[in-house]
């Protein structure tokens, strides 16, 4: 996602009859998205775990400027 983009369309009157009586040569234009966001998290725990737990919170932090777009991050922890 991102980068160099080109658009092209042409333009039809709804009116009946046709004002115009063709549609219009095909308009494009070329534009950009931009760079793809990077995003950037770390994790800690929230309290130490002893040697038997078998839950334990972990706090995960955007280190990002603003806030990040969208509310539906999921983060997902494996023990090994």
């Amino acid at each position: 996602m991102g980068g160099h983009c080109s658009l092209t369309l042409t333009l039809h009157s709804a009116l009946s009859p046709d004002p115009y009586g063709v549609p219009s040569r095909a308009l494009t234009s070329a534009f950009s998205i931009g760079a793809v966001p990077s995003y950037r998290f770390s994790v800690t725990v929230s309290e130490p775990c002893g040697r038997y737990c078998s839950t334990f919170g972990l706090l995960i932090t955007y280190n990002g400027s603003g806030e990040p777009p969208g509310t539906d991050w999921q983060g997902t922890a494996a023990g090994g």
